[in-house]
């Protein structure tokens, strides 16, 4: 209990003083700010900042609610979402929120024992929310975010328990408390009905029916209270687990795209599923077993008062089985490691071979995906049947324990001259600390597993985010590069993929990146789009130097297609629509027109709202969502277009369309393609060799040299006239 009291009590300080803080910092923004509604709602986020201990600058210029909210959390790897008040059910959150009056005034929302409270940015102070509470609908939650340094499972911890609010607590002690009280009755009434009823005959029939009725109503309160404590506890770990695995689904995000290239996309899913169990484990051992078994301490003062000889062989039993159960739990945690990394190799497995069925279906391959499930399969099983021979005995030694602890208390009866009546009134006293220890210690062998599991976030907590602390968050980007001697190599290759490349590319210029199969085309648009880190060298936006910019302000303003680019699995319109600005329906249809897929489009029954399987089919070819992927690029009006092979699935007719519109972009370009006929009007092209630029220059130029692009030009050519 050491530790998680003072993990506690340390959060409670931090958050006093995080409020008192926030308090003081709210008081003087209304000293100085003035009746500006987005500097009113700056002020409100800031608050809530201030509540998470965390600092931010304050921006000016914004035109939207939104793009102040971007510009603010955005570089802290902070994310927000929208919250409907006028759903009931949002009281029940437990989350900070920016929240707006029906006058216009903007307001903190505030968990707290008694539900919602709002601080208004008007006058400071603190309202209870009421349903006479004038609130706009729309408010907007502000998430706690995970460190973003190398992130431990006792971050996760304090994590959670800044979750918790003192409501929480308070609830789930008052039930406990009770509950075990309302234990305390049982021993004593059956006690009273030994003593008193039994030997009065016939005459203590109407006792026997007062304790009958005091015994029941007792029962029933008990059971009542005890089921209260079950749906407290059930809401408060789903809401932890909610915004735990929200919070690790966030930094998941924020992370390299370099990390999602070392698992599956199962391996992947598992580690955020895995997120929930901890949560349950954590909140059902601290809130649930741990407070049960503090306040059974009760207990053995009633077993002292029943006998005080039989309490200490009694509570010497329950040490052992506690030991015991200790033991186990480790045994069991050796072998729970060897399980969930089985488990997590052949689920891994199973999500991508359903997800690729069409290609097994497509090739029969069938009998073999089965065989190599069934062998991966095998392994969770093996696990699961052959366990350690304590792990088997485990019941057997536990009942072992308690029937000799049972025959210790029976032979202590008479040598003692104990009364039958406080003997059998002791054992319904030690029968509740049983239970309740019991209970404790289930959960603490789920604490002892929680290590594999938490072995499976391990390395998903230590990676560091994509965000560059203090980086430069670009608000708007002209398009201007610049590479110096830019340098790269794929981990554990040994080669080299790109040597000390340097080139520029001016606003708005239209430029190819060519060369045969492997020359680092692709590689290097990944650098520039800040997917991967060069090992020399640099890449400069804007006169920025990447590695010091905000990279998802950056990539706000870059549209990219890549080779293997997918649909998300919605409508037609979501898939255009998602990206990082809003999108209105007539913005995706001018980009549906731009990428030669609005004719096609206006066929469809549903139009826009054709739905989208996760796999891209359901009558779509690859060039048509190829083109609804150039749409989505389209959409945002980048100011950097990144295209790479992206017209590849194309016909001739439908890719010098698609390219008539790259070209009347005002964005800066950057293509890689491997037609050398899609390049022509290309205000530049660089032709790259083994990871080095070996020409340079227009179309014409390149052809007049007559140098490795003109060889190059007319070996397709003779290739195309061959097929």
């Amino acid at each position: 209990m050491g530790i998680f009291s003072n993990l506690i009590i340390q959060r409670d300080e931090r958050d006093r003083d995080a409020e008192h803080k926030a308090d003081l910092n709210m008081t003087n923004h209304l000293e100085t700010s003035g009746a500006d509604s987005l500097s009113a709602a700056q002020n409100i986020i800031h608050y809530i900042l201030n509540r998470y201990n965390i600092s931010a600058k304050a921006v000016y210029g914004c035109d939207t609610l939104e793009d102040m909210m971007d510009l603010i959390l955005d570089p802290l790897g902070m994310m927000y979402d929208e919250a409907d008040l006028k759903d009931p059910s949002w009281k029940k959150r437990n989350d900070l929120m920016l929240g707006f009056l029906c006058d216009g005034t903007a307001i903190a929302l505030i968990p707290g024992i008694f539900g919602y409270k709002f601080i208004s940015s008007k006058d400071g102070k603190k309202h209870l929310v009421t349903n006479k509470t004038p609130l706009k609908q729309k408010a907007y939650a502000i998430y706690r975010p995970l460190p973003s340094e190398k992130l431990s499972l006792w971050h996760l911890l304090i994590y959670m328990l800044h979750i918790l609010s003192p409501r929480d607590y308070i609830l789930v002690m008052t039930a406990s408390i009770a509950v075990t009280l309302l234990g305390l009755v049982i021993p004593k009434m059956n006690a009273l009905v030994l003593k008193e009823v039994v030997p009065k005959g016939s005459e203590g029939i109407p006792l026997l029916i007062e304790l009958a009725l005091l015994f029941s109503l007792s029962g029933c309160i008990r059971s009542a209270i005890s089921a209260i404590k079950g749906i407290l506890l059930g809401r408060t770990r789903e809401r932890i687990a909610g915004q735990t695995q929200a919070a690790v689904m966030a930094r998941l995000l924020l992370l390299s795209q370099s990390y999602f290239t070392k698992y599956s996309t199962g391996n992947l899913a598992k580690q955020i599923s895995n997120t929930r169990r901890l949560c349950d484990q954590i909140t059902g051992f601290v809130l649930d077993s741990l407070f049960t078994a503090i306040f059974s301490v009760a207990y053995i003062f009633q077993m002292q008062d029943f006998s005080a000889v039989l309490a200490l062989p009694a509570l010497t039993v329950l040490f052992i089985r506690c030991i015991l159960s200790f033991i186990i739990a480790l045994y069991e945690a050796g072998n729970d490691r060897n399980t969930l990394a089985a488990e997590t190799e052949s689920d891994s497995f199973l999500y991508t071979a359903i997800k690729g069925v069409q290609t097994v279906k497509g090739n029969g391959a069938e009998r073999r995906l089965y065989a190599n499930w069934v062998r991966r399969y095998s392994k969770v099983l093996k696990y699961d049947l052959d366990k350690p021979v304590i792990l088997k005995l485990e019941d057997v030694i536990t009942d072992l324990v308690s029937s000799v602890g049972t025959v210790i208390l029976i032979s202590m009866v008479i040598p003692f001259g104990i009364d039958v009546t406080d003997y059998l009134a002791f054992i319904n006293a030690y029968g509740l600390i049983v239970t309740a220890c019991s209970s404790l210690m289930e959960s603490f062998e789920k604490i002892i597993l929680m290590k594999p599991m938490a072995e499976t976030l391990s390395d998903l907590m230590k990676e560091h985010i994509e965000c560059v602390e203090g980086g430069t968050y670009l608000r708007n980007v002209r398009g201007e590069l610049r590479i110096e001697n830019l340098s790269f190599s794929y981990e554990g290759t040994g080669r080299s993929c790109l040597k000390d490349i340097s080139f520029g590319v001016k606003k708005g210029e239209k430029v190819a990146i060519v060369g045969e199969s492997g020359c680092g085309k692709s590689t290097l648009l990944k650098l520039i789009l800040g997917a991967l880190r060069p090992d020399g060298g640099g890449i400069y936006i804007d006169g920025n130097e990447l590695s010091t910019i905000n990279l998802r302000s950056y990539r706000k303003h870059v549209g990219s297609v890549f080779q293997f680019s997918s649909l998300m699995p919605g409508t037609i319109y979501s898939n255009i629509a998602f990206g990082p600005v809003p999108v209105s329906r007539d913005t995706a249809v001018e980009a549906a027109q731009k990428a030669d897929i609005l004719d096609y489009i206006n066929t469809l029954q549903m139009g826009l709202d054709t739905e989208i399987s996760e796999s891209g089919s359901k009558g779509f070819s690859g060039g048509q969502r190829q083109r609804i992927l150039l749409a989505r690029a389209f959409a945002s009006h980048p100011s950097i277009l990144l295209l790479d092979e992206a017209t590849s699935a194309l016909d001739n007719v439908s890719q010098s369309k698609v390219l008539e519109s790259v070209y009347k972009e005002k964005c800066t370009v950057v293509m890689v393609a491997h037609r050398l006929s899609t390049v022509k009007k290309c205000d530049r092209i660089i032709m790259l060799d083994d990871g080095t630029v070996i020409e340079h220059g227009t179309y014409d130029e390149l052809i007049k040299k007559n140098g490795a692009f003109a060889n190059l030009v007319r070996r397709q050519q003779m290739s195309a006239w061959s097929d």
